[in-house]
């Protein structure tokens, strides 16, 4: 039988290698950036789009970094009333947390699918090498909803927390 916590493990796990998208986008980014300012140094020679290249790249390094942080809960949380209300309630809050960025993050993936049918309207592209910009933020849309379903997961299981039976702390 299939766990909420083997789900879980496995969203991890996927996550993580979606999140080596964002490693190598950096890496990316790095190569371009020095073989730029060194080719500009040595040479003169200046590489037309690179700024162009860099700010698509961008976008996808972040985005792809969403998942993972959604799939370790590692988003901001105020956890200030958690140890004096009781580990019933302390995982209530979980819940609401998790409902709350569960919804953030389809409205952000609908406002980003909004953008992407926008660009591809328009064709915008970028402003020295003109690549089209749809492509990159179809990526970034499409890492971005993946965190749907991984909130959900989350939400689901801190709110089987909820109901789960609680252990008592002794008080002497």
């Amino acid at each position: 039988m299939v766990t909420l916590k083997y789900i879980e493990t496995k969203i991890i796990n996927w996550s993580k290698t979606l999140s080596l998208i964002g490693l190598l986008g950096l890496l990316c980014l790095s190569i371009i950036t020095v073989g730029a300012v060194l080719l500009r140094a040595v040479f003169g020679i200046t590489i037309l789009g690179v700024y162009d290249a860099s700010e698509l790249i961008v976008v996808v390094v972040v985005a792809s970094c969403f998942p993972l942080a959604s799939a370790e809960r590692g988003h901001i949380r105020v956890k200030v009333l958690g140890p004096k209300i009781g580990p019933r309630t302390n995982h209530l809050f979980e819940a609401f947390s998790a409902f709350v960025s569960l919804v953030f993050f389809f409205i952000l993936t609908v406002q980003l699918w909004k953008y992407v049918f926008e660009l591809i309207a328009t064709n915008e592209s970028t402003w020295i090498v003109h690549i089209p910009l749809f492509p990159w933020w179809v990526v970034a849309a499409i890492l971005i909803a993946f965190c749907i379903p991984i909130e959900l997961i989350c939400f689901l299981s801190s709110l089987g927390s909820v109901f789960k039976p609680q252990k008592e702390s002794v008080k002497y």
